[in-house]
C-alpha cells in the first residue's frame, strides 16, 4: 500500500514537472520569435529588438538615454 502512494507521488510529481518544461519552452519561444524584428534607433542607427526598443513621438530608440536626447 505504501509502496503505491510513493509511485502515485512519483508520478505526480513527474507529471508536473513535465508540464511546467513544456510551459517554459513555450514562453521562451514566443520570446524568441517577439525578439526576432529588429528596429533601427533614430538616434545612432543601432538595430535593436522591437521589444527592447524605447517609443517616444513615434520613434523608436535603443535607449531611453536616446530618447530623452532628441526632445
Amino acid at each position: 500500500m505504501i509502496v503505491k502512494f510513493i509511485l502515485l507521488i512519483i508520478f505526480v510529481w513527474l507529471g508536473i514537472r513535465i508540464y511546467q518544461a513544456l510551459k517554459l519552452k513555450k514562453q521562451r519561444k514566443i520570446i524568441l520569435e517577439k525578439s526576432k524584428d529588429m528596429v533601427r534607433c533614430e538616434k545612432c542607427g543601432l538595430h535593436v529588438p522591437v521589444n527592447e526598443a524605447t517609443k517616444l513621438n513615434n520613434k523608436l530608440y535603443c535607449s531611453p538615454d536616446h530618447a530623452h536626447s532628441e526632445e
